[in-house]
């Protein structure tokens, strides 16, 4: 576990922020960094639906399952985005 000080720290020093975790994705889009972030087929509201970005981070750009449990689809359009 870490503290919002170390997590910020964190953030700053990255080129792109990833992950499935909410909490530090807002924080790194709040510190104005890029994130991707990987939703699953049912998300809770905060993600919304049929998006590719979220309306409270700009920065954000969301990878969603296609399918329930197809993380092998999100891995590969990530793939994609970052070899573009």
């Amino acid at each position: 576990m870490t503290t919002a000080w170390e997590q910020a720290y964190l953030a700053l020093r990255r080129h792109l922020a990833d992950g499935t975790v909410p909490p530090g994705a807002h924080l790194a889009a709040a510190l104005g960094k890029p994130v991707w972030l990987l939703v699953p087929f049912s998300p809770d509201f905060r993600w919304l639906l049929d998006r590719e970005d979220s309306p409270w981070d700009p920065s954000m750009r969301l990878f969603r399952q296609q399918h329930p449990g197809d993380w092998g689809g999100v891995i590969t359009r990530i793939h994609q985005a970052l070899l573009a």
